[in-house]
């Protein structure tokens, strides 16, 4: 195979460089610039910050099994609502990363640091064929400025990858639409990798529906002719390869819910009738009405309080603002057909915001990660028809947009540790090998505040030590149980607890009591 030569390279760059106009070397400029603190504000004080918890602990032990021990994997994570699982994909783009690192878990965060700046230059780069230029240069600087996106790149986690794959599935719905038939096989790969992030990416599914629908009743309405026969054929012929690829996705998961009486369908039942898109008592009328008043307040979320924070009035005024605006350039300047891909970013937008509508549940931050870059693209053209119209104007407000979104992000830099740091996890992990014995069975509890009782973070380092503990679901086989007290208010000895692992363990009198590094009490009690 030809690599070309280094020199030779570089040789082309300068000479792509020294033709271009003086506006488009201000472009590139303004992108390296934004790249550069997309990279600070993601990677600065990385090791020291992470949040390694009990759902990364479960994950990097999960993966790490896969390739010590040769476990493959056919579910992926648990969803924190309804008990379904994922697919297994986001545990196989762990795996190389974690490969190259281990013990230490910081491989797939250096990947998801990459994803997170990657995500902020494509959306420059494939935003311009969006809604232009400017307005994708002003996209990627409020993505790169994101509290909720910057924190997502810094650390490993099922729904963190959603923006950039929600970004590439916007973009080939798009070309599928304008351009070849052939992308709609890279909107189906974008959702099946999507639905194993998080399930609320299923609402990307009647969005693509939808502009494909439009897409199909297009074609019947022209003519008969060749051309529209060949159309057709197209659509249908990449539809069916596009359905097919969903399909096999689902592999996985059907062969366990196979296997475990539906347990996942029937998880997935619940969700939507009993949990999280009903309430008690209410008609189908008013829940319609409820998701209608709802919408506001989704409105507000998607676009200005994962920027700007949580000031309701301003993002009232906002939001009214934006909506009315986009209207006078729909109607009255024709925005749609100076740029008809917006009309893209805005069903996606559209169909998320009525979607999150009907969910009666709290919809966090990570659930909507997926939309990140639609929120970003929507203010970024914006902003841009303001500058066309005004230009001091549109200026003075994308800069007051940038500020107010910096000074929301300083109060919530995610540099310091919310618990114990990789380095202290560790250290406790090892204090409790040199007081167990080798060959003796020990089951691990954790009492802490956000209740990962199995612990799974020291699981992980104490997994990779070679000393693991028991799974769960074996308990009454341990001949030592390791207390970790990490509670804020603690007793001096939590055994009173009603707490099935400690009420089983036969002996709660005398055993070792250690001070971890970060001031843990650890009771290693012997049956």
């Amino acid at each position: 195979m030809f690599w070309p030569k280094p020199h030779s390279m570089l040789t082309k760059l300068a000479f792509s460089w020294q033709k271009s106009t003086r506006k488009d070397k201000l472009y590139l400029l303004a992108i390296v610039l934004v790249t550069v603190v997309a990279f600070f504000f993601r990677s600065y004080n990385l090791k020291n910050s992470q949040q390694f918890l009990g759902d990364q602990g479960r994950d990097a032990l999960i993966v790490a099994r896969i390739f010590k021990d040769h476990n493959l994997v056919f579910i992926g994570p648990v969803t924190s609502v309804g008990n379904m699982y994922l697919g297994p994909l986001y545990y196989y783009w762990m795996l190389p990363w974690l490969m190259l690192t281990y013990p230490s878990p910081m491989g797939p965060i250096y990947a998801m640091v990459v994803l997170g700046i990657l995500t902020v230059s494509l959306t420059y780069f494939l935003g311009q064929e969006l809604i232009g230029r400017r307005g994708a240069l002003i996209a990627s600087a409020i993505l790169a400025l994101m509290p909720v996106a910057i924190n997502l790149s810094r650390f490993s986690w099922n729904p963190n990858p959603a923006p950039l794959i929600s970004l590439l599935m916007i973009w080939a719905t798009w070309r599928a639409y304008h351009q070849a038939k052939k992308y709609w096989l890279l909107v189906a790969l974008s959702f099946a990798i999507l639905i194993q992030l998080h399930y609320v990416t299923l609402l990307t599914l009647p969005a693509a529906g939808l502009i494909w629908l439009v897409q199909l009743v297009k074609i019947w309405r022209l003519p008969p002719s060749a051309k529209r026969e060949k159309d057709l054929k197209q659509l249908i012929k990449y539809t069916l390869f596009s359905c097919l690829l969903i399909l096999f996705s689902f592999l996985p998961l059907f062969l366990f819910d196979l296997k475990h009486h539906w347990l996942n369908s029937r998880a997935f039942i619940r969700i939507l009738t009993q949990k999280g898109f009903t309430t008690k008592n209410t008609s189908g009328l008013a829940r319609l009405v409820r998701a209608a008043k709802e919408t506001q307040g989704r409105s507000l979320q998607i676009l200005f309080e994962i920027t700007l924070g949580k000031t309701r009035w301003l993002n009232q005024f906002l939001l009214a603002s934006t909506g009315l605006y986009l209207i006078y350039l729909i109607k009255f300047k024709r925005l749609l057909k100076k740029y008809p891909a917006f009309s893209i970013i805005l069903i996606y937008l559209l169909v998320g915001i009525a979607g999150l509508s009907f969910y009666t549940s709290t919809v966090f931050d990570h659930y909507i990660a997926y939309l990140y870059p639609v929120t970003a693209l929507t203010i970024g053209l914006v902003l841009s028809e303001l500058m066309a119209w005004k230009k001091m104007l549109g200026w003075l407000l994308t800069l007051f947009f940038l500020v107010g979104e910096s000074l929301f992000l300083s109060r919530h830099l995610p540099y310091r540790s919310a618990g114990l740091t990789l380095d202290e996890i560790a250290q406790t992990a090892k204090l409790i090998q040199a007081n167990v014995p080798k060959n003796e069975k020990y089951n691990l509890v954790l009492l802490d505040e956000a209740k990962d009782l199995y612990g799974m973070k020291y699981r992980y380092y104490l997994d990779a030590f070679n000393q693991p503990v028991l799974p769960p679901g074996k308990a009454d086989e341990a001949q030592r149980l390791v207390i970790v007290d990490e509670r804020l208010k603690r007793r001096i000895k939590p055994f009173a607890l009603h707490i099935y692992e400690l009420e089983i363990f036969p002996n709660k009198t005398g055993g070792k009591h250690l001070i971890g590094p970060d001031g843990q009490d650890i009771w290693v009690l012997k049956r």
